[in-house]
């Protein structure tokens, strides 16, 4: 949450995977993130970490 804070202060974008974990649900229940990764998305946690690194290089491409 360090780095969602940093990100908080500078205006910078947050997304989240929607996996249930208590600090993304939070991220996402308060509207501080955007979904990278929906839970019909998920098939392992090892495919969700590949699915989650390739999403987050393609919006860097885009910006």
């Amino acid at each position: 949450m360090h780095a969602v804070n940093f990100a908080l202060r500078y205006n910078k974008r947050i997304y989240a995977v929607e996996n249930g974990w208590s600090g993304n649900r939070y991220l996402l229940d308060n509207g501080l993130a955007e979904v990278i990764l929906s839970k019909q998305q998920h098939i392992t946690d090892e495919e969700t970490r590949k699915q989650a690194i390739a999403c987050v290089r393609k919006i860097y491409r885009e910006n």
